[in-house]
């Protein structure tokens, strides 16, 4: 710690009364530090919608004893939050600051061996681009392998609370995976369970129905699903999914697809439609998702190759085939808008905005499923120039995927396991109306680091939705012990 020169300033001082005047922790004589504090989550310097919840975070090293911070508004108000591992921030008093001002500046004392310290104060960036009121995602043991305990849950984005949509231990040996919501509704969704009972539950304006996608002509069940924009068709693709683990300490294991295929369903008419362009038996297909304006389906797609002994050759380019939202009748061309199959690499996850401008992807060195890939990063296409870029203020050194945008796409989350490699954590990120990306934020939690610390599960399919979801786990719990399911058809397309 570098001492300044200068003696403490009159603001400083001011504050420093403050601080003494409305809290029960008293800063007395802090020493100026010309750092920036270490804190956990690492929020400095970050851009925040206007309607977050509070950042509430901790110091690195955890050996002060006590916390205080000052956030001052570019308007001239200010909040003070202490703690002594952590700081929590009064709800009602952080949205209205919020509410107030673009720019924070954030002054951080801490307590050790009985000194106070003061270091140099850092900025949060306030956009009044709102986030959408929750996200949804899996909670999953990181290895995958077993049906430990799992669920799908819901957690708010403006305050704390988080509510359980459904727990597999409801259901015994079950998976539930592969949730998907329409445009963010909360009461358009399509949920897939796995195992004995297994089903895809279709919630279409509040009302639950059971489906059996399994055929005789299919690989498997319908799973990776996305909505068309009109709510009527959801693409899904059919896989036949294995894993293996690999014999070296730096890498887990490998999960990869013996075969896939894509199929859209028409939710009217309960038929799965095919062609012989997307169900094309010397490629793989997979991860489908529509255009913005719902007249193209989106993939990725990969020369056929000798599974498990060529996994790491099986590389997929980002492609497109024409859709007739009409009738749901796919085209007979497909075009490849990003070849990276020649260069080494592999595109998983497409994910176009709303807007129609962009789609961002993960670039892996090979396969389709990117969390076990170190390597993995999120790029960006641009629709109009058809130009690819890593989105480098986004990235980190481990995994990045799973990502989804809001509904006003300027906000990007994304599962990253740059916290310790292992456990995926959902975060945030600003993406201005050219593309380009700022510093991304944990999901902010009460006592963040006891809460990460202490969470052995990893966030998994993480969803923005724009309302409170009722799903009625009972009704579901039930209705998949009992084997009650509709049988999807298979039909193809004209």
């Amino acid at each position: 710690m570098t001492k300044y020169k200068s003696s403490i300033s009159t603001l400083l001082l001011s504050i420093t009364l403050l601080l003494s005047a409305c809290n029960s922790i008293h800063v007395s004589s802090p020493i100026e530090l010309d750092e920036l504090p270490e804190i956990y989550p690492d929020y400095i310097g970050i851009t925040i919608p206007v309607n977050i919840s509070p950042l509430d975070f901790s110091m690195k090293p955890d050996d002060y004893s006590a916390i205080v911070a000052s956030l001052a508004g570019t308007k001239g108000d200010t909040l003070i939050a202490t703690g002594k591992k952590s700081i929590e921030i009064d709800r009602k008093k952080w949205q209205k600051l919020l509410a107030n001002n673009d720019t924070l500046s954030v002054s951080v004392y801490a307590l050790k061996d009985d000194s106070w310290y003061a270091f140099k104060p850092y900025q949060l960036y306030v956009v009044p681009d709102s986030i959408d009121y929750s996200i949804v995602y899996r909670l999953i043991a990181p290895g995958y392998q077993t049906y430990s305990k799992m669920g799908i849950y819901q957690r708010s984005l403006s305050d704390f609370k988080q509510n359980s949509l459904f727990e597999n231990t409801q259901v015994t040996n079950s998976c539930v995976n592969c949730h998907t919501f329409c445009k963010g509704d909360p009461n358009r969704s399509s949920v897939h369970f796995r195992g004995k009972h297994g089903a895809t539950m279709l919630q279409v304006d509040g009302k639950m129905s059971s489906l059996e996608s399994r055929t005789d002509s299919t690989l498997g069940t319908a799973v990776y699903p996305y909505w068309h924009p009109s709510g009527e068709y959801i693409a899904y693709s059919t896989n036949l999914v294995r894993q293996v683990f690999h014999s070296t300490p730096t890498d887990l294991m490998e999960t990869f697809d013996m075969n896939s295929d894509i199929y859209v369903y028409n939710i009217n008419s309960n038929q799965l439609f095919y062609n012989e362009a997307i169900k094309n038996a010397d490629f793989f297909e997979t991860n489908p998702a529509f255009a913005a304006d719902g007249k193209s389906l989106y993939f990725c797609r990969a020369a056929r190759r000798e599974m498990p002994k060529e996994v790491t050759k099986a590389r997929y380019d980002l492609c497109r085939i024409d859709f007739n939202p009409e009738n749901g009748t796919l085209g007979d061309r497909i075009d490849t808008l990003v070849l990276v199959s020649d260069k080494g690499k592999s595109i998983s996850l497409p994910r176009p905005t709303s807007d129609g401008k962009f789609i961002v992807y993960t670039q892996t060195n090979y396969g389709c499923f990117p969390l076990y890939h170190k390597e993995a990063d999120l790029w960006i296409l641009d629709l109009e120039t058809l130009k690819t870029s890593p989105m480098t203020e986004i990235n980190s050194d481990y995994a990045d995927a799973f990502h989804n945008f809001s509904s006003n796409n300027r906000w990007l989350v994304f599962g990253s396991r740059r916290e310790d490699g292992m456990h995926t954590r959902p975060y945030f990120a600003y993406v201005d109306k050219d593309g380009v990306g700022r510093k991304p934020f944990l999901l902010p939690q009460r006592d963040p680091k006891e809460y990460y610390d202490n969470l052995m599960l990893s966030y998994n399919c993480v969803e923005f939705v724009n309302g409170p979801v009722d799903f009625d786990s009972r009704w579901v719990g039930s209705t998949l012990y009992s084997g009650s399911k509709k049988q999807m058809e298979v039909a193809k397309s004209k």
